[in-house]
């Protein structure tokens, strides 16, 4: 038995002194890498960094392009193309954006549900270099002239240095705009493209042509 013993601890010792030896030269290996690629290293902890951010705190991106979801506040952070479809209550999260129409398609925000709430709870968007329209009302997945939204509550909403602040597209219906402030628009504050029974309550608006543009 103890010959046995002997031979065990002898197999095993000679089984594990390449792994160490192996493992101690890739430690080696790796600390002289992280010395000469100091740059490339920080760029490494940089992505891990951000993708604690997103990931750990709540932050996802939503089924829409360019909606980022913030899962532990329930609200969306402003991004160009936000698409709000697929939720009744929306609400942007609290804060003061600077944003842009980047892909230059001619819009930002698009509400394309029937019955669906926007609240900005007082978020502020700034728009930087182009003027679209900041918040347009417009069923994307209707054919003309069906492109309608009806029965949407837009409110709370600070909008600054846009096109036009918020459209209600063509056929727009029982929908409600309160509570907004649109700031040095360049075209219309808030603009009712063929819409019926829409409201408009306490809302202020300063443009350079109109206030509330009604076609």
């Amino acid at each position: 038995m103890a010959v046995e013993n002997i031979r065990f601890l002898a197999d095993k010792t000679s089984i594990s002194t390449p792994f160490n030896t192996n493992f101690i030269g890739f430690l080696n290996t790796l600390s002289k890498y992280i010395i000469v690629n100091k740059k490339i290293t920080y760029i490494l902890v940089m992505l891990l960094a951000l993708f604690i951010l997103f990931f750990g705190s709540g932050i996802v991106f939503a089924d829409s392009p360019g909606c980022i979801y913030n899962e532990t506040n329930d609200c969306y952070i402003p991004a160009d193309n936000c698409y709000l479809t697929d939720r009744f209550y929306s609400k942007i999260c609290p804060g003061t954006y600077k944003v842009d129409d980047t892909d230059k398609d001619g819009f930002f925000m698009l509400v394309s549900g029937h019955g669906m709430v926007l609240d900005c709870q007082g978020a502020t968007l700034i728009f930087n270099t182009t003027h679209p329209y900041a918040i347009i009302l417009y069923n994307e997945y209707a054919e003309w002239p069906n492109t309608y939204v009806r029965n949407a509550t837009i409110k709370n909403c600070n909008i600054i240095n846009a096109g036009t602040g918020i459209s209600d597209w063509y056929g727009g219906h029982n929908n409600t705009f309160i509570n907004n402030t649109i700031i040095n628009a360049t075209k219309e504050g808030i603009m009712l493209y063929n819409t019926t029974h829409s409201v408009v309550i306490n809302n202020t608006i300063s443009s350079f042509e109109k206030g509330i543009h009604i076609i």
